[in-house]
């Protein structure tokens, strides 16, 4: 290996995390919004789930 396909794997490691902290704070998000029923809920969570 060398050090672009390094950066590579590393770029690609991190755009993944990211993605993965997107997730978890739409989750959050709409854990947190009362004014929507649970049908609501679980269909955004099912939308935004990749």
């Amino acid at each position: 290996m060398n050090k672009k396909t390094d950066y590579y794997g590393i770029d690609n490691a991190l755009k993944e995390r990211i993605k993965e902290f997107n997730c978890i704070y739409n989750l959050t998000a709409i854990i947190k919004d009362r004014s929507i029923s649970i049908e609501e809920a679980l269909q955004k969570i099912v939308d935004i789930i990749p």
